[in-house]
Formats: structure tokens, C-alpha cells, sequence
């Protein structure tokens, strides 16, 4: 999924309602939680807070990182049980700001910046919830 600067203009801008296909939501309904980083992989993990009726396209979640730098996300999962969403991308961007959008079914995305956290090892509790979700 990694591509030239002008593939990822153009990703870009289809994301962003560069040639008509996705809006930017008003008011974001995700809000980030925590990014735990283990092995080459960081999870990122999400809280959405949308309604029954606002379906999310998991298979065009897609992230950037500053400046201009398509990210591969190489697993998206839901967790039902504590209804987060999981990202997880290569561990060398966790230094950088990353925006993660996210399309909905109503061609409105919900856009949530990561800015790069504070270096700290992660809790017992923070290992045994991702570790099954770091290795695709």
C-alpha cells in the first residue's frame, strides 16, 4: 500500500474530498485511547462512538504520517467485548503524528490525529490485551 508522493496525493485527496468521495465528518466520534508498542508493530487503539446507524469501512481505514507519508495498516480489528478498534502499523512511526481516517458508509470520514507518545514501557494488562493482535 506504500507508494509514491503522488500516490498518496491521491489517496489523499479521495479521502478528503479531493474529487468528490468523502466528506469530512463536523464532529469526530472516534477518540483515541492508547498505543501500545511490542515487537516491530504499534497497536493503536480506538474508542468509536457512533450510533447503529453509521456504518465504518474497515478495509479503507487508512492512515498518514506527517509529512505526507502513506502508513500501511497491517491489521484492523474490532474488539466487541470492549468495543475498541485496533490498528496496528510498523512500530518506526511511532514517533511521527499520525491522522488515521476513517470512511463511513455515508461518504463522511472521522478524522483523528495520534500525536507521538511518551517513551514507557507497557503494562502487564496493556501486553496480555494486544499481544495476540500484534503479529498479522
Amino acid at each position: 500500500m506504500r507508494g509514491g508522493t503522488s500516490d498518496i496525493s491521491q489517496i489523499s485527496q479521495a479521502m478528503q474530498g479531493g474529487d468528490g468521495i468523502f466528506s469530512a465528518a463536523e464532529h469526530t466520534k472516534i477518540n483515541f485511547k492508547n498505543t501500545v508498542c511490542l515487537y516491530d508493530y504499534c497497536a493503536y487503539i480506538f474508542s468509536p462512538q457512533i450510533g447503529p446507524e453509521e456504518t465504518l469501512l474497515p478495509f479503507l481505514i487508512m492512515a498518514e504520517a506527517f509529512p505526507n507519508e502513506l502508513v500501511e495498516v497491517k491489521k484492523a480489528v474490532y474488539q466487541p467485548d470492549t468495543g475498541e478498534i485496533i490498528l496496528n502499523v510498523d512500530q518506526k512511526y511511532q514517533d511521527r503524528l499520525i491522522t488515521f481516517m476513517f470512511p463511513t458508509c455515508d461518504n463522511t470520514y472521522y478524522a483523528v490525529q495520534v500525536a507521538p507518545q511518551p517513551a514507557a514501557f507497557p503494562s502487564a494488562e496493556d501486553i496480555t490485551a494486544t499481544s495476540a493482535e500484534l503479529n498479522p
